[in-house]
């Protein structure tokens, strides 16, 4: 079997700079207005999303809050209807009706639903920050140990700072984490598709130069030896 690869080959005369490009797709599927455009409106939605942060992650709460009810209602039909194996029936109806609580209580009451999502990520951020810092205390003999403790320190101090600001930044967060999430993704997808616009317009300059050298007429070549035909 041949291999998929080898179509994909340039030929010598294009720089090694475009083989990175063709191996992911060939070139006449690559369309950096699509990367600019779809970019541009993430931003867009980014700076949206920041302008109404609190309508975001009361909307954010009551969505997840929904989810849950409706799991805790599935795992409730799910323990009456098919317990004795596994799980005890009581233990899976009683985690059913925990989740469709929580669920409920967050759709009812969404503000105390984001201070307990926003508490529980501050905590898992001061456990992430506090293991991080321990374990690059632990490998400091291996060199760059002490990135590990640079990014085990920023992780504690943004749980240590979200903590502090409780109950305020519990009505903002979640909606200021998917409105950075949406900027950043948008700002890396435009500064993408402008660089992909102007590798192919290289690309294709390099392809016309080789057009025009193939058109080119060739050299004659010279008379076969006797007895032995031509290779042309």
């Amino acid at each position: 079997m041949t291999d998929t690869t080898e179509n994909k080959k340039l030929p010598p005369q294009f720089p090694a700079q475009f083989e990175s490009i063709v191996d992911i797709f060939p070139p006449q599927y690559i369309k950096p207005s699509w990367f600019i455009a779809s970019g541009a409106l993430m931003v867009v939605l980014g700076i949206l999303a920041w302008v109404t942060s609190f309508w975001l992650t009361m909307g954010s709460v009551m969505i997840l809050g929904a989810f849950m009810l409706v799991g805790g209602a599935v795992q409730l039909v799910q323990g009456f209807g098919h317990g004795g194996r596994g799980m005890p029936r009581w233990l899976n109806v009683l985690t059913g009706a925990l989740i469709a609580i929580a669920g409920g209580l967050m759709c009812w009451h969404p503000v105390l639903g984001a201070d307990v999502v926003t508490a529980f990520i501050a905590a898992l951020l001061i456990f992430g920050g506090l293991m991080r810092f321990w374990y690059a205390f632990s490998v400091r003999g291996i060199p760059g140990w002490w990135w590990g403790l640079v990014s085990g320190l920023i992780t504690l101090a943004l749980g240590v700072v979200l903590w502090a600001w409780m109950p305020t930044a519990s009505l903002i967060f979640i909606g200021t984490l998917i409105s950075v999430e949406l900027l950043f993704s948008g700002i890396s997808a435009i500064f993408l598709g402008l660089n992909l616009r102007t590798t192919m317009e290289q690309f294709q300059a390099y392809a016309q130069t080789h057009n025009t050298s193939a058109a080119a007429p060739k050299a004659p070549t010279p008379n076969a030896a006797p007895g032995k035909p031509n290779a042309s």
